[in-house]
């Protein structure tokens, strides 16, 4: 089993959530410049496949042999 993890800017964006992101931007007027920008620019590099800490994945793998 493999939980599928932040990385990169998104790493960086959990965290800025964590820390308030999320009410910042509404009052700087940047909301809808900002994730014009971000959602885009998301790929598959942003997230990685990993064994553990599963209790923190996004989403689940199962690989069967």
């Amino acid at each position: 089993m493999l939980g599928l993890f932040h990385t990169r800017k998104l790493k960086l964006h959990e965290l800025a959530i964590q820390r308030g992101w999320d009410d910042l931007h509404p009052r700087l007027g940047i909301t809808k410049t900002f994730y014009d920008w971000f959602v885009p620019a998301i790929s598959a590099r942003d997230f990685v496949l990993k064994p553990q800490p599963l209790e923190r994945a996004l989403d689940f793998v199962a690989i069967l042999r």
